[in-house]
């Protein structure tokens, strides 16, 4: 870095104008104290200012002498002065908190760093002696190489500049910089080269690109998430979401035309969702969620949970609220209570449905083996005795009723009498999910002349009656089976079929409430005999009429 002439400048006066003198001063005499060359011209010769007198007096030796003593001193003061100045000029570059170089134009008019700071090798990764007398372009990261600073140079221009750029360091590592860049001059006044400094912003830039991924993320985050996010400020949507445009039924730019937030909650809630709003901008709150409702476009009140949590937004304290729409959860708890009341003996209605198909298997094999072990037969007892166990079982159940009456039981209808003979080839459908059940239903079944069709479940019973090509008489189901229900089953053979006789049996003891719209349909409670069932049979086939066939939706509706 050259000394400053600033120094010079500010002395020049001082020496220029020494105190006046009436005779004029010869350079030649004081040469052995003062040398012309030492100052320069900066002390011109000085002569009287009298009119030309045609005497002229010599000035004594020891004149000379003393006025070369008084420029000596001035000068050596003047060169400490200097030396100073440029002593603390040179501190306050070497420590100055950045880098900094300064250049001079090469012979290819390429700038050569001829000096650096401290800053700029150990930031660099370089020693001193590794930086001067290269280009500046060889610092420069590539996408920072085609800048005017590290380009050849006439010096006619001016090197006034800044911006940001990047530097590479010694291991390839790239720095972010912001370049101030000012030139230096020569004496005769062109530009000799320039002064580049360079503040590293490096990690405030990682920072930077930190801040924006996360604001990013966030606001996907934010864009993409179930529930409705808003912020107030000053009581007024200054941001939502689409989820929150989508509960209330608003857009955007409708909600933030709204004087206060509090204008999209339903009136009755107004006052609780003022005092919340005041209670979410405390530092040291109390998560809590409360719910309100809040009056869409379409004035239909929706229930929400609702949080919040002070924020910053525009540098400036807001309240960020999240919404949840329970709409869907309200809906289905009324629904599960609902089913819940009604289903309140299910449990053990479940239970005793076990039972009366265990014991309707039972009296059904019990009755069979009596048809055909003689009176004489050692083994009728045994049976008999079974059978009657059997019975007593259902008279000590208040939930098992023997049907043995010789009815199918449903509301306003009984039938009586004995079994007729079947029609030839009259067909039954039978569904039911218990094997053993279903086992001694198509054995009575068969026995009394009848062809049967039998399934495990409703999806099978579909098949069944989609792959048989004749009529199908009588529908014999089971009202509650897994997948399906017997009275869904009815229904969808209802849309492939002409109207078929349905008789429905159920072990539970009240079967009507698991038959939907089926007030009339024909039920044959659980245990039953053969008697039972096949007079049941006989009745449905003989008044087809009278197992009508079941509803669907849009007619049960309608009536």
């Amino acid at each position: 870095m050259a000394p400053p002439q600033t120094g010079l400048r500010r002395l020049a006066p001082r020496i220029a104008n020494p105190a006046p003198r009436t005779e004029t001063l010869d350079w030649q005499c004081g040469a052995g104290l003062v040398q012309k060359g030492a100052l320069g011209n900066a002390m011109p010769k000085h002569t009287d200012d009298r009119p030309n007198d045609p005497v002229q007096t010599t000035p004594s030796r020891d004149d000379a002498l003393a006025a070369g003593a008084r420029t000596q001193r001035l000068l050596t003061q003047c060169t400490t002065e200097l030396e100073h100045a440029w002593s603390r000029c040179r501190d306050l570059f070497e420590h100055m908190p950045a880098m900094s170089v300064t250049t001079r134009r090469g012979h290819d008019g390429l700038p050569i760093i001829e000096d650096c700071n401290r800053l700029f090798p150990e930031t660099l990764g370089y020693a001193r002696d590794e930086i001067i007398g290269r280009p500046l372009g060889d610092f420069y990261a590539p996408g920072s190489r085609a800048e005017a600073e590290t380009q050849p140079s006439t010096g006619s221009q001016d090197a006034v500049g800044g911006g940001e750029r990047q530097l590479l360091d010694k291991y390839g590592g790239v720095l972010d910089t912001t370049l101030h860049l000012v030139a230096t001059t020569a004496p005769d006044g062109s530009v000799a080269g320039a002064r580049a400094t360079y503040l590293d912003i490096t990690e405030r830039k990682r920072e930077e690109q930190k801040r924006r991924e996360s604001q990013s993320r966030y606001q996907a985050l934010v864009a993409q998430t179930l529930v409705g996010v808003c912020i107030v400020q000053d009581g007024s949507i200054v941001y939502a979401n689409q989820k929150m445009a989508d509960i209330t039924g608003y857009t955007l730019e409708e909600q933030a035309g709204f004087l206060s937030f509090l204008d999209l909650v339903a009136e009755e809630d107004r006052q609780i969702m003022s005092e919340r709003l005041r209670r979410y901008q405390a530092p040291d709150r109390t998560p809590e969620t409360q719910v309100v409702h809040v009056r869409r476009k379409d004035e239909r009140a929706v229930p929400l949970e609702v949080q919040g949590a002070p924020v910053q937004f525009g540098d400036r304290p807001a309240v960020a609220v999240i919404v949840l729409d329970i709409s869907d959860r309200i809906r289905l708890q009324n629904q599960l209570q609902q089913s819940q009341r009604l289903d309140a003996p299910g449990e053990a209605a479940g239970v005793a449905e076990v039972g009366h198909d265990a014991l309707l298997s039972i009296l059904g094999h019990c009755e069979e083996l009596l048809d055909v072990i003689g009176p004489t037969d050692p083994r009728r007892k045994q049976v008999t005795a079974i059978l009657t166990v059997a019975t007593e079982a259902l008279g000590r159940s208040p939930q098992l009723v023997p049907q043995d009456q010789g009815q199918p039981a449903g509301p306003g209808r009984d039938s009586h009498g004995a079994a007729g003979t079947p029609t030839p080839s009259q067909t039954v459908l039978l569904v039911e999910d218990e094997g053993a059940v279903r086992s001694a239903v198509r054995d009575w079944l068969q026995q009394a002349g009848y062809r049967v069709l039998e399934a495990a479940d409703g999806e099978g019973a579909l098949e069944l009656a989609a792959s048989h090509d004749g009529p199908i008489h009588l529908i014999l189901t089971d009202v509650m089976m897994p997948g399906m229900t017997g009275w869904r089953l009815t229904e969808e053979l209802a849309r492939t079929r002409e109207p078929i006789p349905v008789i429905y049996m159920s072990g539970y003891p009240d079967p009507a409430h698991h038959l939907d719209d089926a007030d009339n349909a024909a039920v044959l409670q659980k245990p039953f005999t053969p008697r039972t069932l096949l007079n049941a049979v006989h009745v449905a086939l003989d008044d087809p009429a009278s197992a009508r066939r079941p509803p669907s939706d849009t007619e049960s509706h309608e009536t």
